[in-house]
């Protein structure tokens, strides 16, 4: 079934990306950069995990079928993990020598496809909502203790989830500047086995249209 969702977002990107006209008929409205910061942890699995930070960031294709709807494409980097705990290492007498975080750094291809509804469209300043389903495609992953760090080979290659959020869009110059925050929440298991373990992320991010 995976493999079935996989095969039609694929075929569903590639249309929009370049056939925007045949998909929606209109033409393509908006192409774009956005970066920023992602807040990410664990859902599920570990007792006690701690947040941590990472960079977002990529290129966004907006595709307008009215004035008030649109559907934004999006090609991000996404850094995701999260902060497992600390290894606190004494000495002889049980004095604190040092301490070690335990962490995991996952870095995903993230490829959200999210319906976005423009509340204000007439205006020069136009606040949005959106939501969506997000595809993401691993790059790597490491499990971090201290300066030490290892290969992920449990770490599944893929990962499904939802994304909604809101922002706002601003008219500037030739093009426009976009500001967003949203929650990215995992709906499959990260792991090929072992505990249920699920990516959930919130993002804030600035962007530029053309």
């Amino acid at each position: 079934m995976k493999r079935i969702i996989f095969v039609l977002l694929t075929i569903a990107l590639a249309a929009t990306f370049l056939f925007p006209g045949a998909v929606f008929g209109r033409r393509l409205t908006e192409i774009g950069l956005k970066a920023g910061l992602n807040i990410a942890d664990y859902k599920g699995g570990w007792p006690d995990t701690g947040s941590k930070m990472g960079f977002c960031g990529g290129a966004f294709i907006t595709c307008s079928i009215n004035e008030m709807f649109a559907v934004q494409t999006e090609f991000l980097f996404s850094m995701k993990g999260a902060n497992l705990g600390e290894i606190v290492r004494t000495d002889e007498f049980g004095i604190m020598i040092e301490t070690s975080t335990i962490r995991e750094v996952l870095n995903y291809l993230e490829i959200p496809v999210l319906g976005k509804l423009s509340l204000l469209p007439q205006n020069r300043v136009k606040p949005n909502l959106f939501a969506g389903p997000s595809f993401a495609l691993k790059l790597s992953g490491k499990h971090k203790v201290g300066s030490q760090e290892t290969n992920m080979e449990n770490l599944k290659d893929t990962d499904y989830g939802l994304v909604f959020g809101g922002g706002v869009d601003f008219e500037l110059g030739p093009g426009g500047l976009t500001v967003d925050a949203r929650y990215n929440l995992g709906l499959t298991k990260i792991y090929d086995s072992g505990i249920d373990v699920k990516n959930r992320v919130i993002s804030v991010m600035l962007g530029y249209s053309f």
